[in-house]
């Protein structure tokens, strides 16, 4: 095996040049082949300093990587540590002279390594609490502003005028500019987050009704041979008419293709997607090419393990939260604690399974509180709805006088 020292410049089998032994230890620490070696495993077992240094190195990367919160190493407490082994007996002199600097110079490194991390991660939480709880508008490069404090004349440089129509606040983005086919277009995408909803005025004057918990990716102005938005989550849509401008909304699992009509897109996460039509026609593709169906008014289709299924729907069951409404016919109670666990952001449980199972015919104004939402499905005297912490209920089975 090579020698390394601390002065002569040498490069190992790996063809990194190392000119000091903390730069080889480093190296290992970052290079898990190159740390499973038999040359570096021989340069350990040579002297204990190796190993304190190789030890304390890959300590602070652990920490930091292995933490949910951010490590910093206490630099101080380690200098006064290593500086007291500076005055031993004279036997061990010589040994800890020269390994206090190795681990000291380890810690400041293995600082500066970690320090970007850190911020990256910093930013990354702090992006995630903000869109967890505010209205955000994020450009493809990446800027982040929050709709609902931006002023003025940052909203007008981004083509967006905010204005409020009945109870929604509303994002206007319709424009008497032509259409472009100009690559550099901009993309935008609106953050709803739980418990808001929102309307968006497209540049060709469609409106959107966006509910809570969704994303919605759409181009500062749409090109001019179609007119594409991307979904993740439910918005109402009730587009602008255009024979030369097909409009399309794209989820994660289908697709629905419309020249000028109304209608809903649910396609949260993890759940099934699903268009319900009220006027005009839709055609809807699902992620098979044969999965294909144009709707008439009144019917939904749903894309779930068994296909494309078209169904006879009450549009109102789907379409009254664009009013402020909780609407549900004969409903699962299962699924209406799910919308108002999504809109309220209260976590819901259940005592029992079989309570899920339980059907309601149930209204409520999504303005009132989760407690008098839900006082009206306790009244009906099968189960008892009951909050345990500010952001935690329980649906018990009701308790019989």
């Amino acid at each position: 095996m090579k020698e390394y020292s601390d002065k002569n410049e040498k490069e190992n089998k790996f063809g990194v040049t190392c000119d000091s032994t903390l730069e080889f230890v480093l190296q290992a620490v970052n290079d898990p082949k190159f740390a499973a070696s038999d040359d570096f495993h021989s340069w350990l077992a040579k002297s204990d300093d190796h190993k304190a240094l190789y030890d304390e190195c890959t300590f602070f990367r652990e920490a930091a990587l292995n933490e949910n919160k951010p490590v910093f190493p206490d630099i101080e407490s380690e200098w006064l540590k290593f500086s007291a082994e500076i005055d031993p007996p004279k036997s061990n002199r010589k040994y800890n002279l020269t390994r206090w600097p190795w681990i000291a110079a380890a810690i400041v490194i293995s600082f500066v390594l970690i320090f970007p991390w850190i911020l990256q991660k910093q930013k990354e939480e702090k992006l995630a609490a903000m869109f967890e709880k505010e209205v955000v508008l994020q450009t493809e490069d990446g800027e982040i502003v929050p709709v609902e404090t931006v002023d003025k004349q940052k909203a007008e440089s981004m083509g967006l005028k905010k204005e409020r129509k009945g109870r929604y606040d509303v994002l206007n983005y319709k424009s008497k500019v032509a259409p472009s086919n100009n690559p550099k277009n901009y993309t935008y995408m609106l953050n709803i987050p739980k418990g808001k909803a929102y309307q968006l005025v497209l540049e060709d004057g469609t409106e959107v009704w966006i509910n809570t918990g969704t994303k919605i990716t759409f181009p500062r102005r749409f090109r001019a041979d179609q007119r594409v938005v991307e979904l993740d989550g439910e918005a109402y849509f009730k587009v602008t008419k255009d024979s030369k401008r097909p409009f399309i909304v794209k989820t994660h699992n289908l697709s629905t293709l419309v020249m000028g009509t109304e209608f809903n897109v649910r396609a949260y996460e993890k759940e099934e997607a699903s268009v319900t039509l009220v006027t005009g026609k839709v055609a809807v593709t699902g992620e098979k090419a044969d999965q294909t169906a144009v709707l008439s008014p009144g019917q939904n289709a749903t894309v779930g393990s068994s296909g494309l299924v078209i169904r006879e729907v009450d549009t109102e069951n789907y379409t009254a939260w664009k009013d402020g409404y909780f609407y549900f016919d004969e409903a699962s109670l299962e699924d209406i604690m799910k919308e108002a666990s999504r809109w309220y952001n209260i976590e819901i449980t259940f005592s029992s399974p079989r309570l899920k199972n339980l059907r309601f015919k149930f209204w409520a104004d999504r303005s009132q509180t989760f407690q008098d939402a839900v006082s009206m499905l306790n009244q009906i005297g099968k189960v008892s709805i009951k909050m345990t912490s500010p952001n935690k209920a329980v649906v018990y089975p009701a308790t019989k006088n």
